[in-house]
């Protein structure tokens, strides 16, 4: 890579875009010229009035590295457009009242740190793979192919690694690298992400349930002569939890991957009128753990439930989603990509930790085996992020110094493939 050009000078352009969803075109563009320039073949893959992005160089064993391009947009003005003028200056302003020390997309660098929106998730891992795909010596990809693919959506509902999965341009890929933040379980004690020494072999799966709570409408001044939904939701809900604390609705753990939890998201009822509720609609969330499948914890939510609402008082059911709910997955450590990571950072003089990720990324729906065609891909993953925090809040920040040795670690993963 030029002297000129280095991976903090990319990271620098790509804060400067802003791309919350689904204001994620023109940060696809600057990277499609980008890598355009680097003799990169490039497919775009419609996501809506969208586009995911994939770019090709080389033939021979296929290696992948992906990451998404949309960031969480900054939270009061979401529906804001950044690109314009008079909502830019709208989110900025609102921005400063949120505790950001300035336009979240005018990168700040302070302290060995660069601040701006999706500093750290995941603009950092993306301009890692931009740096690391520029460069890589001219003889590598005569017996490599290096698969870039970049998706959209990943901060709402996977709306771009859907509609790339159903096409053909990564099935083929033997191995991936997602430079995403390692969110570990010791990241809330820590208040940051780990090291380029932390992998994720895999991630939890995810899926919200709702439980809709059918009770008696009646006069709110005579509320006996009716049944109060919510008092019902009030008692399921309490019930779901204390049997999770107790052991009796028994929450799924794995070697490698967080413990699976639940816990309430949403809750709504209500009328209009002066009337007891006559329904009250519970969202929980779920995360899981092989060998939990969405059908398998829903099946059990409904047993817990049973034991205190008749099956005439409630109806369960997955929340509607127009994309599948992401599954959990885990790559072998005997896969060719993990023992290539690991014998690479281990030669690099760090010591490996292995775990597995918190919460769920675009990479489950790329990993997972348990999909159907034409989404199934099963392509063996691995997490490798750097050190960063605040992501998805005010300030959110990344260590220059570990972006710079992610980066040498990233090229170095990529030449011993």
């Amino acid at each position: 890579m030029s002297s000129k050009l280095t991976v903090e000078n990319i990271l620098h352009e790509l804060v400067k875009i802003p791309s919350p969803y689904p204001f994620e075109n023109q940060i696809v563009e600057w990277i499609a010229n980008f890598i355009k320039e680097r003799s990169f073949t490039i497919h775009k893959i419609p996501v809506e009035d969208r586009f995911c992005l994939v770019a090709k160089r080389g033939s021979g064993k296929s290696l992948l590295l992906f990451g998404h391009l949309d960031t969480v947009p900054i939270q009061g003005v979401e529906d804001e457009t950044p690109h314009q003028p008079e909502g830019r200056n709208k989110i900025a302003e609102h921005a400063k009242t949120l505790g950001w020390f300035q336009d979240p997309f005018i990168p700040l660098i302070k302290k060995g740190r660069m601040y701006g929106n999706g500093a750290v998730d995941m603009k950092a891992g993306v301009a890692s793979i931009l740096a690391t795909a520029i460069s890589l010596p001219e003889e590598w990809f005569k017996t490599n192919e290096l698969i870039l693919a970049f998706s959209v959506d990943e901060e709402f509902v996977d709306k771009g690694m859907y509609q790339l999965l159903q096409t053909d341009l990564i099935r083929h890929a033997k191995g991936c690298i997602c430079p995403e933040i390692a969110d570990i379980s010791e990241v809330v004690e820590m208040g940051e992400t780990p090291d380029v020494g932390t992998i994720l072999l895999g991630r939890r799966g995810r899926i919200a349930i709702e439980v809709l709570v059918k009770g008696k409408a009646a006069h709110a001044a005579t509320p006996k002569a009716g049944i109060n939904a919510i008092e019902l939701a009030t008692t399921m809900i309490n019930h779901v939890m204390k049997s999770v604390e107790s052991g009796e609705l028994p929450l799924g753990k794995h070697e490698i991957l967080p413990e699976a939890s639940i816990t309430p998201l949403k809750i709504h009822a209500g009328t209009s009128s002066l009337s007891v509720p006559d329904s009250c609609l519970v969202e929980f969330d779920r995360h899981l753990v092989p060998p939990e499948t969405p059908e398998s914890v829903l099946k059990q939510m409904e047993e817990c439930i049973k034991q205190v609402l008749k099956p005439s008082e409630f109806e369960i059911r997955k929340t509607n989603r127009p994309t599948p709910f992401l599954l959990p997955f885990v790559t072998s450590k005997d896969s060719d990509i993990a023992k290539v990571t690991i014998s690479t950072l281990e030669s690099l003089g760090y010591t490996v930790k292995i775990s597995g990720g918190n919460s769920v990324a675009d990479e489950n729906m790329l990993s997972s085996s348990d999909y159907k065609h034409p989404i199934l891909h099963a392509i063996p993953t691995i997490v490798l992020g750097c050190k960063g925090g605040n992501y998805h809040k005010e300030n959110e920040w990344v260590d220059l110094r570990s972006l710079e040795k992610h980066y040498q670690a990233l090229l170095k993963i990529c030449e011993n493939w």
